[in-house]
């Protein structure tokens, strides 16, 4: 939207006779314009042409004393930013937690909360659980202590059926 900018913006600067430095404090009266009679020109330069951009004086310097009023809010402004980001970041992440899961997604975290199992007895339950929709649900919307139940139960019938 760079052309609506534009036409809402213009210039980016003042040119007329209220135009005033970056470096010069807001709702100051002008220290040269009240001290000097008017007509008076102490300009040393060529007058710039209305449609000539001046380039304003950079300051270097990081002395605390030296900055504008206005360079406090840079923090106040930091703050509020960050606040801003961490607000997203949590409707982000609220967001996220609403999507629904599949139930193979709801399987495979109910099966990380099961401690005490050997890799193989976890591989085996995955992978029957994985085949069988209506049993793996079944698994799932146990209670942490019923799945624990589940798995025994499961394991024990496994090893009496093996010969």
């Amino acid at each position: 939207m760079f052309d609506e900018l534009r036409m809402v913006c213009a210039d980016d600067h003042a040119t007329g006779e209220f135009a005033r430095s970056i470096f010069h404090p807001f709702g100051v009266p002008d220290p040269i314009s009240e001290t000097q009679p008017e007509g008076d020109d102490n300009m040393k330069s060529d007058p710039i042409d209305n449609n000539e951009q001046q380039e304003q004086p950079r300051s270097s310097t990081s002395n605390r004393n030296s900055r504008p009023p206005w360079a406090s809010r840079t923090n106040n402004e930091d703050v509020i930013m960050t606040d801003i980001a961490q607000g997203i970041g949590q409707i982000a992440g609220s967001l996220k937690g609403l999507r629904k899961k599949n139930w193979k997604e709801k399987l495979t975290d109910a099966l990380d909360t099961l401690q005490g199992y050997s890799i193989q007895d976890m591989n085996l339950l995955y992978v029957t659980l994985r085949n069988d929709r209506r049993l793996a649900e079944d698994f799932y919307l146990r209670t942490q202590s019923l799945r624990e139940y589940f798995v025994d139960e499961f394991l024990a019938e496994r090893r009496a059926s093996r010969p």
